[in-house]
């Protein structure tokens, strides 16, 4: 039989980034499973879930288990309600790799999906809409087509170090009829009511043995949009920092909201919709990453603009993520 949920309260971070006037600080709630002792109820062993909410949902009050089972709900059906293309809608991009032995091939995958870390099955077909390349202490290294659904290698062994694998998608469009949707711009399709041109990239960072300088992880690769470590994630650990920078076209970006999960999160909470990591950047573009439990972790952020041409389309929209591990 299944443990009884205890529901904590706490303030447990915020990123630096000073709140804009009307703004409210995020907190996040933490969900143990609850057991007893002769003392009372304890948490027990076991990873917590977190969800960001902000401080006027709560009141800074306590929350039962019905309230944020409610809440909960609320969110789902609030992000289910988001005008986005269904085939784009709580999709994700990443790339990464189990680490590999140094002087073994590289194993480079790209995963696609809403089920972080499990990537849905993509037809072959659509290969060549992705361009992959692999950042190494020596610069860029061949990749050649290995198993199916989107896995590469390297040709050769690699040496130890820290490698940096980057993904991206041709831009496509998604126009909304009353019929469904069409992959070309609203002025070629007939009945369109809205479109938006979807711009995907990715980038994971991989460490080979003794991790390299961070140079190779801290220096952007060029993507649209773009998250930047400023130190390489083989030095963190729990509960430490990560300073990040997201930048939209090379330059900094302000006030994107930036999330993140870890493996494994989406079947602890049920749902892709949670995050366990939820921050806004600051007038340079940083903020300050925390994990709080050891694994992979995917931290994502979306950017729009509107469409150069208007006639054509109503927007552009980014999105991109940064993938790694914490020991």
């Amino acid at each position: 039989m299944g443990l009884p949920l205890q529901i904590n309260v706490i303030r447990l971070m915020k990123t630096e980034t000073v709140p804009r006037q009307g703004e409210r600080p995020t907190v996040f709630f933490f969900a143990f499973p609850r057991g007893r002792t002769g003392r009372g109820r304890v948490p027990l062993p076991g990873t917590p879930s977190l969800f960001p909410l902000t401080a006027a949902a709560c009141g800074g009050r306590a929350l039962t288990e019905k309230t944020m089972r409610k809440l909960l709900t609320l969110l789902a059906a609030l992000a289910a309600a988001v005008c986005l293309p269904a085939p784009l809608l709580a999709h994700d991009l990443w790339t990464g790799a189990s680490a590999p032995a140094p002087g073994k091939p590289f194993p480079f995958v790209v995963g696609y999906g809403h089920a972080y870390p499990e990537p849905e099955a993509i037809p072959a077909g659509e290969y060549p809409l992705f361009k992959v390349k692999l950042v190494g202490p020596d610069g860029e290294i061949p990749l050649v087509p290995g198993d199916p659904n989107f896995r590469w290698t390297t040709s050769g062994p690699v040496k130890a170090g820290s490698y940096v694998t980057v993904a991206d998608v041709d831009p496509v469009f998604w126009t909304r009829t009353k019929d469904g949707w069409s992959m070309k711009p609203r002025n070629e399709t007939p009945g369109a009511t809205t479109c938006g041109h979807y711009i995907e990239s990715g980038k994971g960072v991989v460490n080979v043995g003794t991790a390299g300088g961070a140079s190779s992880v801290t220096t952007p690769v060029g993507l649209p949009l773009e998250i930047v470590p400023e130190v390489n994630p083989a030095a963190a650990e729990p509960g430490k920092a990560i300073p990040l920078t997201v930048l939209l076209k090379g330059q900094p970006l302000r006030g994107a909201e930036v999330s993140g999960r870890y493996a494994g999160f989406d079947k602890l909470t049920g749902s892709s919709d949670t995050k366990a990591f939820y921050g806004v950047t600051d007038t340079s573009g940083k903020l300050n990453f925390v994990p709080l439990v050891a694994g992979e972790w995917l931290i994502t952020v979306r950017s729009e603009e509107p469409y150069a041409d208007t006639a054509a389309c109503d927007k552009t929209d980014y999105g991109t993520s940064l993938h790694f591990t914490i020991k």
